[in-house]
């Protein structure tokens, strides 16, 4: 093949990605996220544990936009030691068990969405290489 079509195909496969799929998957993403949001606010009280619940997913509601592995290394990289310090805390664990099973839910959308944005994710995510 032509070094200038090869080069064409992958440019408009990239603005194709970009300008049609990506946001169609973050638009998806934010109106699941808003789904378990509101499923959460029609059967619990509102205490605590709900409101630190609420406060996490609409984190996850504004930040999916941004969201890339890209950022994940930049964050990881810039705020090392506030990590470091935050460990303990880290892990975040609802004592209502539909509670962490929608957190869980909605760390695994923004984890694909994460994948599914990244051409070079997804590639090496299905690529299998055999000894």
């Amino acid at each position: 093949m032509d070094a200038d079509f090869i080069i064409l195909y992958l440019l408009t496969a990239y603005l194709f990605w970009s300008l049609l799929i990506t946001p169609l998957l973050v638009a998806s993403t934010r109106q699941r996220l808003f789904t378990i949001r509101d499923a959460v606010f029609l059967e619990f009280e509102h205490n605590n544990e709900y409101q630190e619940f609420r406060k996490r997913i609409n984190l996850f509601i504004r930040l999916a936009e941004k969201a890339s592995w890209q950022r994940i290394i930049f964050d990881f990289i810039v705020f090392r030691k506030d990590i470091k310090q935050n460990k303990k805390d880290s892990r975040i664990k609802f004592n209502d068990l539909k509670l962490n099973k929608l957190f869980f839910t909605s760390t695994i959308l923004i984890i694909r969405l994460i994948v599914l944005r990244s051409p070079v994710l997804m590639l090496g995510s299905v690529v299998q290489v055999h000894p």
